[in-house]
């Protein structure tokens, strides 16, 4: 029979001497997917919620597994916010440290600059503060066409 390994470990940040353990969780497969599923699900109700104009069936998160973007856009709301998406949820990124310096220099909203070797520079930013620009985007383009 095997041991688990949390069996003889102190609770979560429980401090041990000089040292600190952390437990050890087990992710599963179907754990995962589901944490992955409702970050999908959350950018999908973000996107219907702050895009004026889009109606439920014009936002579908797409199941796991299946190729292509992970919140399916119909051909409506791909004329109003043009955008394909990839949502990770994972339990941390370097990019997190890097967006935190930002937030420390002033009061403005941070946006972090990513550039790679051969690689396109990318701009990070808020997910909400994204989509209220498309937003505000939106609203300006209507306002201009009456």
């Amino acid at each position: 029979m095997r041991k688990k390994l949390t069996q003889d470990r102190p609770s979560l940040r429980e401090e041990r001497g000089d040292l600190i353990y952390r437990r050890r969780h087990t992710v599963t497969p179907a754990s995962a997917k589901a944490k992955g599923r409702r970050f999908q699900q959350w950018v999908r109700d973000k996107i219907l919620l702050k895009i004026p104009g889009l109606r439920a069936g014009d936002v579908v998160s797409t199941p796991m597994g299946v190729n292509g973007t992970d919140v399916q856009l119909s051909p409506h709301a791909l004329d109003i916010i043009p955008i394909q998406t990839e949502c990770k949820n994972n339990k941390s990124f370097a990019v997190y440290k890097i967006y935190e310096q930002a937030k420390e220099h002033g009061s403005n909203e941070p946006v972090v600059f990513l550039k790679a070797d051969f690689k396109r520079p990318l701009a990070v930013v808020d997910a909400e503060h994204y989509l209220d620009l498309w937003a505000r985007t939106i609203k300006a383009e209507k306002r201009k066409k009456t």
